[in-house]
């Protein structure tokens, strides 16, 4: 091989290893770039031949990313996520539709709803259909649209009617508090969302018997009559000899003005007739009249307040009315090789032939991991082991520049000789 094959195995040496030093520095540099996956670089040896045992020195076989958990930091933006374990987040870009994954999760909502990073790359996930996630995946939005209102239509009640109580003058719509033995207002919404106090009126009859009635605002409803309340339905509530409630008839219709009709079904709880234990509504027990619970289904339209993202990754909004949809729901992916994605800067990697297709799943599910809001994954680079690993290839550095050196040496004294 000769002397000249050391000079080439240094150069080779201080090539590789000058080749660390910036993977060692750009690992470094990241230290607190969100989501960073550290680089680590793996040597070979090169031979001089297929035949011989003496080598050239080294060469960089590979650079490899480091997919290790990093640490979490708290954020104070729900927007901001993380992954617990495996898998990475999806983007899109706006312009050109190219796919992206990333486990940087610094995202907020842009001013057409979406759900972007900072490059006004979109995350992916799967899409919401009348209140239900499906399996199509598309950019997530955050819609501003108010919340349309919703009629109601059942109203549920849980009380107990005193059976020590004495039956009054005929019902009389109007003086009925004059004419009942107790009552309960809740209010109810109409198919705009407009508001209406509907009173139940409870009149004892006969003995375990009582009579309901359901009032309105006699202004507020069709062919008002000022002044009169407007009675929607009524019926009759029976009881065995144990307060327990046996039958019932539920049903009162509304038409309130400038909106649809509406029929309010009324629970007072299953009676015995329809196989139920006749306690888990209106009962009749020897204590005084009072209403432990009541209840409706119906809200006014309302606007968005707030928005919230489980550990399953599903987007649930909060609106002014107090209501909650859910909005959509984070897809995760995964690769059969995630060692060999290309990392094409900007936090971001894209899949290659040899990383497999994406394996889209939602978090937590086939070794998917979950999602953690308001919360950003760190860096997982280890400083103190970046800054150890630098000296070493420093030493390694020097030790190749100093085979130079030494070659040098010996080829000046080749040349001195048969000089004298």
């Amino acid at each position: 091989m000769g002397i000249f094959s050391a000079l080439f195995s240094g150069v080779n040496g201080i090539n590789s290893n000058g080749s660390v030093v910036s993977v060692i520095g750009d690992n470094i540099a990241n230290v607190n770039t969100v989501g960073y996956k550290a680089s680590r670089a793996s040597f070979e040896d090169i031979l001089a031949g297929s035949e011989s045992n003496v080598g050239l020195g080294s060469r960089i076989s590979s650079v490899d990313p480091l997919f290790g958990q990093g640490g979490f930091e708290s954020s104070s933006s729900v927007t901001d996520m993380a992954i617990d374990g495996n898998g990475f987040f999806m983007v899109e870009n706006a312009t050109d539709s190219s796919a992206f994954y990333s486990r940087a999760g610094q995202f907020h909502i842009n001013k057409d709803g979406f759900i972007v990073n900072a490059n006004d790359e979109r995350l992916q996930g799967y899409q919401v259909t009348s209140g239900a996630i499906t399996s199509n995946v598309d950019s997530l939005v955050v819609s501003q649209a108010p919340v349309q209102p919703s009629s109601s239509s059942t109203i549920s009640v849980d009380a107990n009617l005193n059976s020590n109580s004495t039956a009054p003058a005929a019902f009389s719509a109007a003086n009925p508090t004059g004419t009942s033995n107790f009552s309960a207002g809740v209010t109810v919404y109409d198919s705009l969302g407009n508001s209406h106090l509907v009173t139940i009126y409870f009149r004892k009859t006969a003995t375990n018997e009582w009579q309901w009635y359901s009032l309105a605002n006699g202004a507020e409803v069709t062919n008002p009559t000022s002044g009169v309340n407007y009675v929607g339905g009524s019926g009759t509530l029976s009881f065995n000899n144990s307060g327990a409630l046996t039958s019932g008839s539920t049903s009162a219709a509304f038409t309130f003005l400038g909106a649809a009709s509406q029929t309010l079904t009324f629970d007072f709880g299953t009676g015995t007739a329809a196989s139920g234990t006749g306690l888990d509504g209106v009962t009749q027990f020897g204590s005084s009249s009072a209403i432990s619970n009541i209840s409706q289904n119906g809200y006014a339209s309302g606007s968005l307040l707030s928005i919230d993202v489980s550990s399953s990754g599903t987007i649930t909004g909060n609106y002014s009315n107090g209501t909650t949809q859910t909005l959509g729901q984070v897809a995760i992916a995964t690769f059969s090789d995630q060692q060999q994605l290309r990392r094409v800067g900007n936090n971001n990697f894209q899949e290659t032939l040899n990383s497999g297709s994406p394996l889209i799943g939602a978090p937590g599910s086939s070794g998917k991991g979950t999602i953690v809001s308001s919360t950003l994954e760190q860096s997982n680079v280890d400083l103190a082991n970046e800054l150890i690993r630098m000296v070493i290839i420093q030493r390694g550095f020097q030790a190749n520049s100093r085979t130079i050196a030494t070659v040098n040496d010996l080829l000046a004294q080749l040349v001195t000789l048969g000089q004298g």
